[in-house]
């Protein structure tokens, strides 16, 4: 059974009131970084994490890293390897950190992006792209610490500034990014003509040398790219808000993509053939279902096989939806408990999902705003829920 009681470690939070707001383990699970804080005011903990036989797992708190004036508030951090982290701030600059063990955590500054104003960054290949709100994506090796390309957007402008700006990147397959857009569109940008080789970071290393720490830029090549428009919702004229941003997930096995929008939509769709091979290629609609009233915190699909999509819905739970079945989503809003006192008794809670995350073997996890967390098996279709522990009692992040 799903239990707490023998996997809580306590992290170390020098204040009381600071919040988690998400968290991520290094590729093999001995580091744990966090963001912490609110805001432009969040900063990065880094923990280890120490196994121990009898009692599970231990953390250790090793490192704070906080942002500056200069390099602005942190927007992403990437695990690069089990030693190296990569923290991208607004600014454009991206800081890499390192635990050592004779140097405790080595801090090394480089600038990845030509412009400030970066709200987005994923791993790609190797390369960290970074999305910045005038439209620039920008491709940045952590091994030569340059940005070997950068391509411009083309963005509508109002008052002399972008009306639209990039939200949300996916790889789309091996050749192309996907940009979600903060109006509701999505737009994908080719990675064919770019011809990026992939990139080894199992090797990278920070450096103890100061005169290598300075925020070095190298040149780099600025291009205006033809981001073809993916997909936008009909009907509404603003499917992203700031509460309720714009959700995707792309299926590269069936060429799907799932995508909620702020009024709780959800649609999927497939690419299809075209009809000549100079032809952009259709879109068929495979399923169009409204979600229950409630902001959506998760679009995702299962890795490997990619057949199970999951959408978590605050105050409803998550809506469950099969490659190939004609069904609709099922949604999945809480579970029945046996009464431990008296076996014929039981009792129902309803979900309230803060956050979800698919196992690498199709094991759906999702974590409550009551500090409990429930386990769906995508093989099996086994549940498993944890009761509220007395170690956790704020809600899953």
């Amino acid at each position: 059974s799903a239990s707490w009681e023998h996997t809580a470690a306590k992290l170390h939070q020098p204040h009381k009131e600071l919040k988690f707001r998400s968290l991520s383990f290094s590729p093999g699970g001995s580091a744990l970084a966090v963001l912490a804080g609110t805001s432009v005011f969040a900063h990065l903990c880094i923990y280890d994490v120490n196994p121990e036989a009898a009692k599970g797992h231990s953390v250790t708190h090793v490192h704070e890293m906080h942002p500056d004036a200069e390099s602005g508030a942190i927007q992403a951090f990437l695990w690069l390897n089990e030693a190296v982290i990569a923290t991208v701030m607004r600014s454009g600059v991206v800081r890499l950190l390192m635990r050592d063990e004779e140097e405790g955590v080595l801090e090394e500054q480089q600038r990845a992006s030509s412009v400030s104003g970066v709200n987005t960054a994923i791993l790609l290949s190797g390369y960290i792209v970074l999305a910045t709100d005038s439209g620039l994506i920008s491709f940045f090796d952590p091994v030569s610490r340059t940005t070997v390309h950068a391509a411009q957007l083309p963005l509508p402008k109002e008052n002399g500034g972008p009306s639209v700006k990039p939200g949300q990147l996916q790889q789309m397959g091996g050749d192309a990014l996907l940009v979600g857009m903060s109006d509701g569109s999505i737009l994908q940008l080719p990675l064919a003509a770019i011809q990026l080789p992939r990139v080894d970071l199992a090797h990278v290393r920070v450096t103890a040398d100061a005169e290598d720490s300075a925020a070095a830029f190298g040149r780099v090549r600025i291009t205006a790219v033809e981001a073809s428009f993916v997909m936008r919702v009909d009907g509404e004229p603003a499917s992203s808000t700031a509460e309720r941003p714009l959700q995707f997930d792309y299926s590269a096995a069936h060429q799907l993509l799932a995508l909620v929008n702020s009024s709780g939509r959800l649609m999927i769709r497939r690419a299809a053939e075209p009809d000549a091979p100079d032809a952009p290629s259709a879109e068929e609609t495979v399923l169009g279902a409204q979600m229950p009233d409630g902001a959506c915190i998760g679009v995702d699909w299962e890795p490997g096989l990619e057949n199970q999509l999951s959408v978590a819905v605050r105050n409803a739970g998550a809506a469950l939806w099969r490659v190939g079945t004609t069904d609709g989503v099922q949604m999945w809003s809480g579970m029945r408990y046996r009464n431990s006192l008296n076996k014929f008794s039981s009792s129902h809670r309803e979900f309230d999902p803060l956050v979800q995350s698919w196992s690498a073997a199709g094991q759906l996890v999702v974590g409550m705003s009551d500090g409990s967390f429930a386990v769906w098996d995508s093989l099996t279709s086994q549940t498993f829920a944890s009761q509220r522990s007395g170690r956790h009692k704020h809600g899953i992040k």
